[in-house]
């Protein structure tokens, strides 16, 4: 599995619209919302200096986007996490609420079935008491959980990624292949 190298969040308003991530592999995935509408898109093939050309596209397009680096070499997020438990933190809670009519959430049932049955990733049916308890007023799915938490879902072909709702951290679940 391939890993996050650098990561940034584009927000307006401090409203998250745009993930911008870079691995190991030199792979691109550049994953935006934007009226409701979310895409993710990844590079075929090794390709860095996307991550640095997405940036400047979207903040050419929009000056009020603000860009800040939450995963890499200038981020101190998880290493801030990692001196103040003193240890790993324990396995979280990840639940990926699902529908039977959907075809995303077939497609992310596919593309985590290893996690899935390594305990890693579960799944709740959006008919479940479970489901409603946590989607409260939200309609649509897929839907991310991470210890009762709603996350923004990134996903394409080659990975999954969560953001955490303050734009702080993200949790790759499934990732390029080496």
């Amino acid at each position: 599995m391939a890993d996050i190298e650098e990561a940034v969040e584009l927000s307006r308003d401090d409203k998250p619209v745009a993930l911008i991530a870079k691995f190991k592999t030199e792979h691109v995935a550049v994953c935006t919302q934007i009226d409701k509408e979310k895409k993710c898109y990844v590079t075929s093939r090794p390709q860095p200096a996307i991550y640095y050309h997405a940036q400047a596209f979207y903040t050419g397009i929009d000056p009020k986007l603000r860009v800040r680096k939450i995963h890499g070499e200038k981020s101190t997020v998880e290493e801030d996490a990692k001196i103040e438990s003193g240890s790993e933190e324990p396995r979280p809670d990840i639940a990926i609420i699902v529908g039977d009519m959907c075809p995303p959430c077939h497609k992310l049932k596919n593309m985590l079935e290893k996690e899935i049955e390594e305990g890693k990733v579960r799944l709740v049916d959006e008919e479940s008491e479970e489901a409603a308890r946590l989607m409260k007023d939200v309609k649509t799915v897929p839907l991310a959980y991470v210890d009762g938490v709603r996350h923004e879902l990134f996903f394409d072909n080659d990975f999954v990624l969560l953001q955490h709702p303050d734009g702080e951290k993200i949790v790759p679940l499934k990732e390029l292949e080496d």
